[in-house]
């Protein structure tokens, strides 16, 4: 018993002083997002992201050097970043050669001379090759996508670590530097401000700077012969937009974009960022993705109902306050992009045609989401308001679901029906407030409404848990709407 008494003693003595404790410099492979905990990596803030990318653009081919400034949280021996593909060339640490592996999705890297915490230093790492995208089951091909000749990322939830090594979750956000060359006669269209252009025989490097921090998945490098129109904002924001030739008489689209964002800075703040616009791709896309100052679109979004398309503009355009600027701690709290983006839809409505609008808007998507409207397709009552039961609670979505309806719809709903709870002023106040305190930072649900409760002055627990937990939707007394069977 002593023997045993004495093992047990050194085991703690051990544990204490480190001697078991190896895994305490090498950097966690996640942050421990609650839908994708390997995403991100632990260890490290990224602070700076320098992509020097070429392409012949002719074929699905990369060569590259991504050099990443960041500080160390914590003594490191080995850390990791997301890469998934592609060849690495070579690794160096503070300029010293650096050993490396790669496990799945994980590029492991263990420099020569160990980091200790709170040290600022550099990565960089060489590679090639063909970068293929990822399939998301809610969104098709996510990160790089090339077809014939031309080249665009998405990279929400999870690609941008199909063309760059990144510590790839919001958490971790950076500023960015892009040194992007192809063959002349090809245009760039990259995040931040085109700040030059270098030529170099039948070659051109474009280069952007992004100088607010961003998150990896907002990231977007896009390639084709595109045709930019600029203009600014009546605040003066630069507006550009890159429209591929045989798409520019339904690039008309864009003209409010400026007005757009006057009326939003209004509202939500001072406009967040140096520059804003668009860039086409003349591919089908189904959706549209807000990648920071300059939102991603496809063909059909030009090529639908004009109406429809303006909203998705709206959309997007407010996403650069709610997800690009104020982002997430968890993938689970989406509702606070895609709510934000869908009420501000309805805000853009009410702008455009006062409170009818408005209502009109908040109506037609409660009845959706109720049920209801699924009367009007034959379904019994029962099989309405299972259909809309289905689509859960804003507040909880799963993985394969983080963009169904009720993130979107059911989302922007909590929102209104906060505005018809505590009034106007302190509503807006609340969506100015949030959009400043959390500004080129993050943010999660109990930070929001914890925030509205501090302006209302009110406990909104219940309002919230029903809203945003509960599966039935609450009733909106004041425009006489209820949930099916309520």
């Amino acid at each position: 018993m002593k023997q045993r008494g004495l093992l047990i003693c050194l085991i703690v003595l051990m544990l204490t002083t480190g001697v078991f404790a190896q895994d305490s410099t090498v950097g966690e492979d996640g942050v421990g997002d609650s839908l994708f905990p390997r995403l991100g990596n632990g260890g490290y803030d990224a602070q700076h992201y320098t992509i020097a990318l070429e392409t012949p653009v002719t074929e699905n081919a990369i060569t590259a050097t991504m050099t990443l400034e960041a500080i160390a949280t914590q003594d490191l021996t080995s850390f990791n970043l997301d890469f998934v593909g592609l060849n690495v060339d070579r690794v160096l640490v503070n300029g010293e050669e650096a050993a490396f592996e790669r496990q799945g999705q994980e590029l492991i890297i263990t420099p020569a001379t160990p980091l200790a915490k709170d040290d600022l230093f550099t990565v960089e790492i060489a590679y090639h090759g063909t970068p293929r995208a990822v399939i998301s089951p809610m969104l098709g091909p996510m990160g790089w996508n090339y077809s014939r000749g031309s080249v665009y990322v998405a990279g929400e939830p999870e690609g941008a670590a199909t063309w760059y090594p990144v510590n790839d979750h919001p958490l971790d956000k950076a500023t960015y530097r892009f040194e992007i060359t192809v063959p002349q006669g090809i245009e760039v269209a990259a995040n931040g401000l085109l700040v030059e252009t270098i030529e170099n025989g039948d070659k051109v490097t474009y280069v952007f700077e992004v100088n607010q921090p961003m998150a990896s998945y907002l990231a977007t490098v896009n390639i084709d012969d595109f045709v930019i129109q600029e203009s600014e904002s009546a605040s003066g924001i630069p507006i550009r937009n890159y429209i591929p030739e045989e798409l520019l008489e339904y690039a008309h689209v864009f003209d409010r974009q400026g007005e757009m964002i006057e009326y939003f800075s209004t509202l939500f703040g001072e406009y967040p960022f140096d520059v804003y616009g668009a860039v086409v791709i003349d591919q089908f896309l189904g959706y549209a993705l807000e990648t920071q100052t300059m939102s991603l679109f496809g063909s059909d979004m030009l090529l639908g109902d004009p109406e429809q398309a303006e909203r998705v503009v709206a959309h997007e355009l407010s996403h650069q306050w709610f997800g690009d600027s104020v982002s997430l701690v968890d993938w689970s709290d989406i509702w606070l992009n895609e709510g934000f983006a869908s009420y501000a839809e309805w805000l853009w409505a009410e702008y455009n045609g006062g409170e009818e609008a408005l209502n009109e808007a908040v109506i037609s998507n409660y009845q959706f989401m109720s049920g209801e409207a699924f009367l009007d397709y034959g379904y019994t009552e029962q099989e309405a308001i299972a259909q809309a039961r289905q689509f859960g609670a804003p507040g909880e979505p799963t993985a394969n679901e983080l963009f169904n309806a009720s993130v979107y719809l059911r989302g922007g709903l909590v929102l209104h029906a906060l505005r018809l709870a505590v009034g106007d002023d302190e509503f807006f106040e609340i969506l100015r407030t949030y959009a400043e305190r959390f500004q080129y930072g993050n943010a999660r649900t109990a930070d929001f409404i914890a925030l509205a409760e501090e302006i209302s002055g009110r406990d909104l627990d219940k309002f919230f848990n029903e809203w945003l937990y509960e599966v039935d939707l609450p009733p909106i007394p004041e425009l006489g709407l209820a949930p099916l069977g309520g």
